[in-house]
């Protein structure tokens, strides 16, 4: 496999890590050097030929089938601007570094399928191709499952590939809202499939995938999609992070204290007596490490275990707060406002 082939599989799939040396050798085979721009672009016509290769200061690189990827190293003898007769060209991307270059394809790929998205608004769907469709969901799924696995989820990071996506398949199947639904939850089960240990997300799926089957209007299917993916990301339990080898014996030990006691009162002096570290020291390498303190992986997993009895039992609000380790009711309300977005009780009604 080529160092070509290698950059193509890590562009569309977020568990690829590849080595800078590849990038490296890659930019030398294409007589180029950092800092670059490039462009994803299509040729105005299916049987137009660009063979692989530099061609006036400019390398085009075939990547994936129906897309050419256009790389030159900005100088006053290449123009910023490409002078391509017909052809659909995405926002140019700078790139700086070989660490970002993985990133700057992907960003040159979006782009691309916007512009291909503002061309069609109005137009027959199907204008768009099914190609778009992949392309679009390949990245999204990449960079959703980035996210997870940095575990801070930043929404930044995936935002704008997941929009990209909806768009696109909004557009193809306005008038086909089961194959809609299908697609959605096709969406959720491959970005869950890696991080569902022990089944533990089985009952926030479970419940994502029943009110994503009641939703029939394509605006609130798009407004709602996205919230739908940051609570499953909120679903991931700590000890899905135990595997991680970057993770010390101190933290494991926390983590492992802290799913064994969640559910009850305690605080995050305790877990450190336990191990025995001193609080303050623990809350510096568990954020240090995880990108969590022990407070929020307390709360996340207790609003975690809320939300299954909330939607499984007929406790009252008080009963979950005290099962779940809440010290008092109102800082439940309080905390599962911050993580969800709705009260307990509103929780409750929109599970039902």
């Amino acid at each position: 496999m080529t160092d070509f082939d290698l950059i193509g599989e890590a562009v569309y799939d977020g568990g690829v890590r590849l080595p800078l040396s590849a990038i490296k050798r890659s930019m030398i085979e294409m007589e180029l050097a950092f800092p670059i721009k490039l462009v994803a672009a299509k040729p105005p016509t299916r049987k137009m030929r660009i063979p692989q290769g530099l061609h006036h200061q400019k390398y085009f690189l075939h990547l994936h089938q129906g897309l050419i990827y256009i790389l030159w190293k900005e100088s006053p003898q290449v123009s910023a601007s490409l002078e391509l007769r017909g052809w659909v060209c995405g926002e140019a991307q700078v790139c700086e570094r070989a660490e970002y270059f993985i990133n700057r394809l992907q960003n040159a790929i979006l782009a691309f399928r916007q512009v291909e998205l503002d061309a069609v608004i109005g137009q027959p769907p199907l204008l768009l191709s099914f190609a778009a469709e992949l392309d679009s969901r390949r990245l999204a799924i990449a960079r959703v499952q980035e996210a997870m696995a940095k575990r801070t989820f930043d929404e930044d990071a995936w935002r704008n590939a997941l929009d990209v996506w909806l768009q696109i398949i909004l557009l193809r199947y306005q008038k086909h809202l089961n194959t809609l639904h299908r697609k959605m939850d096709e969406f959720l089960s491959s970005i869950t499939a890696s991080l569902d240990v022990g089944n533990s997300l089985s009952n926030c799926f479970c419940r994502l995938q029943r009110e994503l089957y009641q939703i029939y209007s394509l605006s609130e299917l798009r407004e709602r999609f996205p919230s739908m993916i940051i609570e499953l990301s909120q679903e991931i339990p700590s000890f899905a992070i135990l595997s991680h080898k970057d993770v010390s014996d101190i933290s494991r030990q926390a983590l492992e204290w802290m799913e064994a006691h969640y559910n009850e009162p305690v605080t995050v002096a305790q877990c450190a007596a336990a191990i025995p570290v001193s609080a303050a020291y623990l809350c510096r390498l568990l954020q240090k490490e995880t990108g969590l303190s022990p407070v929020q992986h307390l709360q996340q997993k207790r609003v975690s275990h809320a939300k299954v009895l909330l939607h499984a039992k007929r406790l009252t609000i008080a009963e979950v707060s005290q099962r779940c380790g809440f010290g008092s009711t109102e800082h439940f309300y309080r905390v599962f406002r911050q993580y969800t977005g709705l009260t307990p009780a509103a929780y409750r009604r929109n599970a039902e």
